[in-house]
């Protein structure tokens, strides 16, 4: 069985997240995989089936350091994501909150998942996942997005939620706190 399993099999995503993910890694290391699961000449632009990435997520859970290799990837994700003019402009907050919709321009199906960031104080939030990708990916993207916007200076946390199994332990969603100052 799948560890990694889409919500439903029309879930797509586009192919530069797999460009992005497979140039954080080094093409050469990660080109195999994609080949394996039928994902060559990936096209930036075009839309491709979830699960076929998520199978090449799969077999690299497989390898050691899969952890140490998700939060790095998912990091570097982060810090030549393209964003639009002005986001380096908007408060931490501001683009924390913005998780959900950025989330859904990168998915599209029926069951993509979902994102939700709650604010707990002025600096605190808690961002709460139903997605299908490793949570260590995820937490990733988080910290380099704060690392990259937030203000030089500034002293930032990103820490799991202890009191709720995340998704990769058997949970049903995966919780992120990320606090600041």
């Amino acid at each position: 069985m799948r560890h990694y399993q889409a919500f439903s099999p029309d879930h797509e995503v586009p192919g530069r997240i797999m460009v992005d993910f497979a140039n954080a890694i080094g093409s050469n290391e990660i080109l195999p995989y994609f080949e394996k699961h039928g994902l060559t000449n990936i096209d930036p632009n075009a839309w491709y089936p979830h699960q076929k990435f998520l199978d090449v997520l799969n077999e690299l859970n497989e390898r050691p350091g899969a952890t140490y290799n998700f939060v790095s990837i998912g990091m570097k994700q982060a810090e030549h994501a393209v964003v639009p003019p002005g986001f380096e402009k908007l408060s931490l907050l501001n683009i924390l909150m913005g998780s959900n919709e950025v989330f859904k321009l990168n998915n599209r199906g029926t069951d993509i998942g979902d994102m939700q960031c709650e604010v707990v104080t002025d600096h605190h939030v808690k961002i709460i996942m139903r997605i299908s990708q490793p949570d260590d990916l995820w937490y990733g993207i988080f910290y380099g997005y704060v690392r990259r916007f937030i203000p030089k200076g500034s002293h930032f946390t990103v820490y799991y939620d202890k009191d709720v199994p995340r998704r990769d332990e058997g949970g049903d969603l995966t919780i992120l706190h990320i606090t600041w100052d």
